[in-house]
């Protein structure tokens, strides 16, 4: 009989939890199991969406109470009548899920966003465990409302997306220390074909350095753009500097930079369909958050056998770059640091084959299979 597993996911837009969604459920998928997804907010219709394999069944149980959150934000909505449609949703959320759902049937019930559905409170069969999938950094978990953290500590089994999280967890709540356990996102592990469209768009720009994320605070866009023109004004370098993604300080980078003369060398391109195409024709690949959990953007880089260059932000890069022995690692926020790297790597004293070696080497990690052996284990 086929395992069968629910994701219960709070909204779906554009970004990187998202695409790990898709990943997950299609290589479980393919892997035989029987895969629902209960959306319970919004949810955005977008290339990423159709992505996700015909054989996955979806569930939009939030469209069963959009009227009662209609009601509740309107001003002219009388009080008690707000208070009523109030406790409706509350009721809905708590109760409507089990009502149209044969929960007994399901081996794994997962709540896929870090707790942030009502599956906590949801009654269960006796064999059945609540699951929790934290995708942030292990920061990000300990800066949660106590009552947050109260509510992680009432699932029966834990997700982490790295070792260092879970040691930091282990450390900080031996009580729970049972509970947690660390499963790598899952990557096909073959090189790309590149997009042909998009492969046209890249040879526009080459040779460049590649950033890909969203342009967003959090991601310390400006530490690159300061190593970046650090970098031209010692070297003299042609070679561009391109990020794909877009975000909240898009406009405000893109206009900066033309107002300072870069916009010849800078190129700020936005959204594209198909990013690991981008990768693949980099000199290399740059992330500079100043916080992780498990970047995505890096693991794909090195499938695509492109140097990878990273802030040693806690607590993903180093753990995916095997403390620099896979790829190069700068403090976080370090201009003067990334700068000498962009040069070292511009006039050949950094050996970049080494890198990509060493990481192809140990890519496997995250291979799909491997994925699939630590997911099947989750009810032991």
């Amino acid at each position: 009989m086929k395992k069968k597993a629910i994701f219960f996911v709070k909204d779906f837009t554009f970004g990187g939890v998202e695409k790990v969604l898709v990943t997950i459920v299609n290589t479980l998928i393919n892997a035989g199991w029987q895969i629902t997804i209960m959306w319970n907010g919004y949810v955005e219709e977008n290339d990423m969406k159709k992505e996700i394999s015909p054989a996955v069944k979806q569930l939009y149980a939030a469209r069963l109470w959009h009227l009662p959150a209609f009601l509740i934000s309107q001003k002219k909505t009388p009080k008690f009548l707000r208070n009523i449609m109030t406790k409706t949703g509350v009721l809905l959320n708590r109760y409507l899920p089990r009502r149209i759902l044969d929960f007994a049937s399901y081996d794994y019930v997962i709540d896929f966003r870090n707790g942030s559905s009502l599956l906590y409170r949801l009654p269960l069969a006796a064999q059945q465990k609540r699951i929790v999938w934290l995708h942030g950094a292990y920061a990000e978990f300990v800066r949660k409302h106590r009552l947050e953290r109260r509510k992680i500590f009432s699932y029966d089994k834990i997700i982490c997306l790295t070792e260092e999280f879970k040691r930091q967890f282990c450390h900080d709540y031996p009580a729970f220390a049972d509970n947690i356990t660390s499963i790598y996102n899952p990557f096909v592990i073959n090189k790309p074909l590149p997009d042909v469209q998009e492969q046209k768009q890249c040879q526009k720009y080459q040779p460049y350095y590649l950033h890909v994320s969203r342009i967003d605070v959090d991601k310390d866009i400006q530490t690159v753009l300061d190593a970046y023109k650090k970098f031209l004004s010692h070297s003299g370098s042609n070679k561009k500097l391109v990020f794909v993604g877009d975000g909240k300080q898009s406009d405000f980078f893109k206009n900066k930079i033309k107002e300072e003369g870069y916009a010849d060398k800078i190129i700020f391109y936005g959204r594209s369909s198909a990013p690991l195409t981008w990768m693949q024709h980099a000199e290399a690949l740059i992330l500079s958050s100043k916080a992780e959990g498990l970047p995505t953007v890096l693991i794909e880089g090195q499938i695509c056998g492109t140097l990878v260059i990273s802030s040693d932000c806690r607590e993903g890069p180093s753990e995916i770059l095997q403390n620099g022995k896979s790829g190069i690692l700068f403090p976080v926020g370090d201009v003067d640091a990334l700068a000498e790297i962009l040069h070292c790597v511009d006039d050949g004293t950094i050996d970049k084959q080494t890198y990509i070696d060493s990481a192809l080497a140990n890519i496997y990690r995250f291979d799909t299979k491997e994925f699939v052996r630590k997911f099947s284990l989750l009810r032991d």
